[in-house]
Formats: structure tokens, C-alpha cells, sequence
């Protein structure tokens, strides 16, 4: 997420991270204050507001993976990259369960396992967006090389052909399908950054026109609104679609895939000045990814909601615009805490890149980033 973007620093894309992260953060909140409606819990005034945030929130995660596919698409695979990629992961899955622990908080665990989970998150799965963002960072050199050799109709058949078994089956399918992990693992990642690649190679199209991705963003979340709102009237009536009742929330749904490309298309080479609140915002973009790695982890994720209420107060199921009122307050909240924590930790990570600056070990990851250049110009 943040080594996608750090060599190319453009202000449309800067502020599309920061936007995103706010909308992830929307979506942990719906959830963690249970503003949803599903089988456990009936449709109120309250949750059919959190149904309407979480249609307009749901493209986040893929716009994500969309501003890294398209950046990586175009970029020399780098080790040390991805090592601080890893660094970064790894401070925050061991510092935050040392620090809970000398202040006497209760953490996951503390046997083997519980070890292992902290020390490997990547093949834990600690994080599952990390675990396959990782994944796709390092099988880009490959996409990349396969998304250039193919002719623009040859990419286009393949991904459209991805498109069908990974997101339009699933979407219209009324039962679960066994290969249907709902979009949170590395396949739909690869189909995300494929499309960005093939966006970068052939351009917008009719999405090119602001008004028309707007519109088709739009568009596309008002379809799943009313899709959240239309299934839990059927089930409440009739007690069916149960299952399906979640599939419009879900990241490989097609009209979430729709509203990604059309809200990640609206800030493609928008104009923006770098300078007051837009140069305030992009500014808070390198820190985005450790707002994530902060709030998600094991012994942080299930605690945050309930000490952000003792600020927002208490969720009322009859009042929907006290609780959109508490869910910013409580967005902006968090984001200004991890972002300021992740903040001192980029600094503690510069004086230590400065230390390293002139030993073995910065001569050995040149020269590993410099293999892989080779590689490439083969």
C-alpha cells in the first residue's frame, strides 16, 4: 500500500489513500457498533443508515489494491521495498502485544502459537489484506511481464474470463460457492491488479469523463443499497436468501468491482493544488497503511469501538444521524491516533535507515534490488 506509491507522489492518488482508509475505517465501525441488519439483527433506522455508509464505504479495500496495481504495473520490483514493507508489519505485531503486556492488558495469548502468530503474520494471517498484498507484491514482476506481453485484446479475454468465475458467478450464485472467499484473499487481488494494468495500458475509456465515473460510482452503490435493503425485507417476510443477504458487501461483488473502477477512476489525473487542505490531507498518505496494521491487530481490533464510545457515547438503534455524527467523530478520531503513532514510528525508522545507511547489509539489498533490475532489462 505505502510502497506502491512513495517513488510517485501525485496528489489525486495521495488524497484517494487517505479518503480510502477513512472508509475502511467506516466499515469497521458499522461493524464493530453493529449498524448492520442481517439474520441476528433486525432492520432499523440506525442500521438502514450504516447499509447506506456501508454501500458508499464497500469500494475502499479495492481501491486500495487498484492504486498499487497501477503504480506496480509500471515499477521495478524492488526487495528492499518490500523489506520495510515487512519491517513496518512486524513492529507494530510485536511491539503492540509488549506494551499491552507490561501494562498488565490481557493479549491473544502467550503460548507457542500465539508466538508464531506474532512473529509470522504474513503466513499467519494476521492481517488477511496483508498476507495477500504481500503475495501480489511479489508475483508482480511476473504479472507484469505476462500484462505486457500480451496483445490489449489477449489481456482484456483474460481478464474478463477472471471476471466471470471470480466475481459475476459469486454475484449471482444463491448459494456459496466453494472457490467464493468473498474477495478477501490474494486470487481477487490478482483480478484488481490485472484491471489496473490493463486501465494503465488502454486507458479510461468512457470512465475518463468525471461525471461519468461519478455516475457510475453512484449508480453502482445505489444498486447495493437497495440490494441490502430489498434482502432483508424478503428474509424478515419469508426467512429466505439468508445467505445471499451478505453477498452485496461483499469486495468481489460486481457492482462493488463497478463502483471501485468508477471511484477510482474519479480521482485519475484529477487536478489537485498541493497546497492547504489538500497538501494537509496527501500529507497524512504515507501513514495510512499503519492506521490499518495499528486498529486490525489481534489485540487491538476488538477494543478500540468500546473506548471510542466513552467519547461518541452509546449507539442508538432510532437515531441515524447521531450515529453518522459518531461514527466521523469516532473515523477521525482513530485515524488522527494511528496516524500520529505511525508517524513517530517513520521517523524511528529513518534514524535507524540513516545508521544502516553505510553497512554490509545496505551493500547486500543493493544488491539484491539490483538483481532484479537486471532481470528486467533481460
Amino acid at each position: 500500500m505505502e510502497s506502491s506509491t512513495r517513488s510517485n507522489r501525485i496528489p489525486s492518488y495521495e488524497l484517494l489513500r487517505v479518503i480510502a482508509m477513512g472508509m475502511v475505517l467506516c466499515l469497521h465501525c458499522n461493524y464493530q457498533y453493529g449498524a448492520l441488519a442481517d439474520t441476528a439483527n433486525s432492520m432499523t433506522p440506525t442500521r438502514v443508515m450504516g447499509g447506506l455508509l456501508e454501500s458508499l464505504a464497500i469500494v475502499a479495500v479495492n481501491v486500495y489494491v487498484l492504486i498499487s496495481g497501477y503504480f506496480l504495473s509500471r515499477t521495478q520490483f524492488k526487495l528492499s521495498r518490500l523489506v520495510r514493507l515487512l519491517c513496518q508489519i512486524l513492529f507494530y505485531t510485536l511491539l503492540i502485544p509488549a506494551l499491552l503486556s507490561l501494562f498488565h492488558i490481557q493479549v491473544s495469548g502467550t503460548d507457542l502459537w500465539s508466538a508464531v502468530f506474532y512473529f509470522l503474520p504474513v503466513s499467519m494471517n494476521h492481517y488477511w489484506f496483508v498476507t495477500s498484498y504481500v503475495f501480489l507484491v511479489l508475483l508482480s514482476p511476473v504479472l507484469n511481464a505476462a500484462a505486457d506481453h500480451l496483445t490489449r485484446r489477449q489481456l482484456k479475454g483474460v481478464l474478463l474470463l477472471l471476471l466471470f468465475f471470480t466475481s459475476a458467478l459469486p454475484s449471482l450464485s444463491p448459494v456459496q460457492l466453494n472457490t467464493d472467499t468473498f474477495g478477501y484473499d490474494f486470487s481477487w487481488f490478482l483480478v484488481l491488479y490485472l484491471t489496473a494494468a490493463y486501465l494503465r495500458r488502454c486507458g479510461m475509456g468512457r470512465l475518463a469523463k468525471k461525471r461519468n465515473a461519478l455516475c457510475w460510482y453512484l449508480a453502482s452503490c445505489f444498486g447495493i443499497f437497495l440490494l441490502y435493503l430489498g434482502l432483508h425485507l424478503v428474509y424478515e417476510r419469508t426467512g429466505s436468501l439468508a445467505w445471499y443477504m451478505q453477498v452485496p458487501f461483499h469486495y468481489n461483488f460486481l457492482l462493488v468491482y463497478t463502483a471501485s473502477l468508477g471511484f477510482f477512476a474519479l480521482f485519475h489525473g484529477l487536478a489537485l493544488p498541493e497546497r492547504g487542505p489538500i497538501r494537509a490531507l496527501t500529507a497524512l498518505a504515507p501513514y495510512t497503511f499503519g492506521v490499518y496494521l495499528i486498529h486490525q491487530h489481534v489485540d487491538v481490533k476488538d477494543r478500540w469501538a468500546g473506548v471510542l464510545q466513552r467519547v461518541t457515547g452509546a449507539v442508538s438503534q432510532t437515531a441515524p444521524f447521531r450515529y453518522l455524527l459518531q461514527m466521523l467523530a469516532a473515523a477521525v478520531i482513530l485515524f488522527a491516533v494511528c496516524a500520529a503513532i505511525d508517524w513517530v514510528r517513520a521517523k524511528l525508522f529513518a534514524l535507524v535507515g540513516r545508521g544502516l545507511g553505510h553497512t554490509r547489509l545496505s551493500g547486500i539489498m543493493a544488491k539484491a534490488d539490483g538483481i532484479f533490475a537486471e532481470n528486467e532489462k533481460e
